[in-house]
């Protein structure tokens, strides 16, 4: 069953903000949801180890890795919205 909703977050560093970010979904009422995360070249190691852990232990949960480019912040959201499957975005 495709979820309802999908959530997009990009993050560079900031691991502390990042765990928030993810336990909030977590938390979340309605269990009808993806998160769907692009690290766009973070610096702090515990950055992936976070993300790495999020996602082996919740599916809902899908991680994504892009060198940091200087792409435009545009261009990661549309790729993620090009992977969501939530019917809302």
């Amino acid at each position: 069953m495709s979820p309802k909703v999908s959530v997009l977050t990009t993050t560079y560093d900031r691991p502390d903000f990042l765990q928030r970010c993810i336990k909030s979904m977590q938390d979340q009422t309605d269990p009808n949801w993806e998160h769907l995360i692009v690290d766009v070249g973070s610096t702090d190691p515990r950055v992936r180890e976070l993300l790495e852990r999020a996602s082996s232990t919740d599916h809902r949960i899908r991680v994504f890795y892009k060198a940091h480019s200087g792409d435009l912040p545009a261009r990661q959201w549309n790729d993620l919205i090009d992977v969501a499957k939530g019917r809302y975005i």
